[in-house]
């Protein structure tokens, strides 16, 4: 996934092609924290009238018909090569989990039980209740 050096920490969501094993150490440490969201996009051929750019990579999907593939439910846009490396989080609307995090002083790599202790307390309850009785989350 593409995203800029600044918002690096707000990334919800595991990197599918990273190879690290949740339970290896050090470099394990960085993936126990993530959200373990498993939805699978649904990729279809897709012919675009425009330039677009792969939401995986970033670079410009190009051809003269069926330059890459779309998802059907939520309208990603991917290379052929990066259809096995995109994030299973079909319909998840990671703006709103990272804009939550944050208001719960929580980034998306430092989400594990060692840096919760600091945001316990009756402000995440009324954040909690706010966030889980909005019907956008999903």
């Amino acid at each position: 996934m593409v995203v800029h050096k600044r918002c690096h920490e707000k990334v919800v969501c595991k990197c599918t092609g990273n190879g690290v094993e949740e339970n290896s150490g050090d470099a394990g440490d960085a993936a126990l924290g993530r959200f373990n969201i498993d939805l699978p996009h649904h990729f279809d051929a897709h012919f675009y009238t425009r330039p677009t750019f792969c939401d995986h990579c970033g670079s410009l999907l190009y051809g003269l018909s069926h330059q890459g593939l779309q998802c059907s439910c939520c309208k990603m846009n991917v290379h052929k090569r990066c259809q096995h490396n995109a994030i299973h989080n079909c319909g998840i609307n990671t703006k709103e989990i990272g804009a939550a995090l944050a208001n719960l002083g929580l980034t998306g790599n430092r989400m594990n039980a060692r840096y919760t202790k600091k945001v316990r307390g009756t402000q995440n309850k009324k954040i909690l209740e706010q966030f889980s009785s909005d019907k956008n989350f999903l």
